[in-house]
């Protein structure tokens, strides 16, 4: 009896494992990010008709480049790389105009299995007029629209 309650205890050890059966290392985590439509009062989307050059948009938080000049898209996309908060973005569109975002960003820490953090946005500002974000994914991929 002896050896089959060794043997229960030592396959109880091996069997046990608090790994969530995920191997984080295989997994690529998408990072929140932003993306800004800027169009005109008729909808036109002022990337897309050449009003803003996409590779001339800059976007910094504390003077560092958030956003990579990289993008063909019509609509402005960067990373969310922020603290709980107030979060200050500088837009600068072109060497004339430049624009402010305030993210404030929620004390709510959210993680999904091997990626995180993420936190919720509670009021996006941009040039002190709130927006109301769109988010078809969750956490991860918030869109604004400004008419400008």
């Amino acid at each position: 009896m002896r050896p089959y309650f060794l043997l229960f205890v030592f396959g109880v050890f091996l069997g046990c494992n608090d790994d969530d059966g995920n191997d984080c290392e295989l997994v690529d985590c998408a990072f929140q990010s932003l993306s800004i439509e800027f169009v005109d009062t008729n909808g036109i989307n002022l990337i897309a008709n050449g009003t803003y050059e996409q590779a001339e948009i800059i976007v910094t938080k504390d003077g560092v480049q958030v956003n990579s000049n990289l993008s063909t898209l019509d609509t402005l996309f960067f990373e969310i790389n922020g603290e709980v908060g107030e979060n200050i973005y500088e837009i600068k569109l072109n060497d004339t105009e430049t624009d402010v975002l305030i993210l404030d960003l929620s004390g709510e820490n959210v993680e999904t299995g091997c990626c995180g953090p993420y936190f919720p946005i509670n009021q996006i500002l941009y040039n002190g007029q709130e927006q109301e974000g769109e988010s078809d994914s969750g956490l991860y991929f918030e869109k604004i629209t400004i008419v400008k």
